[in-house]
């Protein structure tokens, strides 16, 4: 199958339309794979905290420390929920901590090549 075909050009359009269209047509089709691909992933989500709960409330009966049962989702996911400021802030500290953490990591490996 052409290319054309799955980005949902037809021949013509491919063969006698200007290369920025075929860009165009192109984002659009790896936007509605993105967009496919992320559904999927909620969709996989809602499944997995659906056997998690079912399964382990199920083996919480044979614990002899009884423990409260799992709950269900009472609403659904928020996917769109815009992040606070805090969030943000707390999302770039951990950025800065993984970078430190990898310079140092570079920097005690390069000092053990030298000590050799």
């Amino acid at each position: 199958m052409p290319n054309y075909l799955l980005y949902g050009m037809t021949a013509d359009q491919f063969w006698n339309c200007d290369p920025r269209e075929y860009e165009v047509y192109r984002h659009l089709w790896h936007k509605r794979k993105q967009s496919i691909n992320e559904d999927s992933y909620v969709m996989a989500t809602y499944v997995y905290r659906a056997l998690n709960t079912v399964i382990g409330n199920a083996l919480r009966s044979f614990l002899k420390n009884k423990t409260a049962p799992d709950e269900w989702l009472d609403k659904p996911f928020d996917i769109y929920r815009e992040k606070t400021d805090a969030e943000i802030e707390k999302e770039k500290e951990t950025k800065k901590q993984i970078e430190n953490d990898r310079v140092k990591a570079s920097l005690m490996a390069l000092q053990r090549s030298f000590g050799k």
